[in-house]
């Protein structure tokens, strides 16, 4: 039986890297597949700060992702955000001489 021990590593840089699953599983035979999953997971027990490293890479991505997809909202409302009247901010200043207040909008210049 051939040595599938040193093409571990490659396979599972292979299996993370997003290949498509199904087009390389075809031309493995389900003895070969088997062997796989085996050298695998017996590679990741041996060496589990691959997983570690694994998902640290993935929380780094959806990070990425939920920070573009903020980005992207606050980009396609921009002028709704920046620019709305109803939307002003508003600084309401008590008078140090009696009990009322008064409400101002703050607005900037745009240039």
């Amino acid at each position: 039986m051939p040595s599938f021990r040193l093409l571990a590593p490659a396979l599972f840089a292979l299996a993370l890297s997003g290949a498509p699953s199904a087009a390389s599983a075809q031309g493995f035979s389900d003895r070969q597949r088997g062997d796989i999953e085996v050298i695998v997971r017996e590679y990741l027990l041996k060496h589990p700060e691959v997983l570690e490293e694994a998902m640290a890479e993935l929380s780094k991505r959806q990070s990425v992702a939920e920070a573009e997809k903020h980005a992207a909202g606050v980009s396609k409302n921009e002028e709704a955000i920046f620019t709305s009247p109803s939307l002003a901010p508003t600084v309401t200043a008590m008078s140090p001489w009696s009990n009322s207040s008064t409400t101002i909008a703050v607005t900037a210049n745009a240039p």
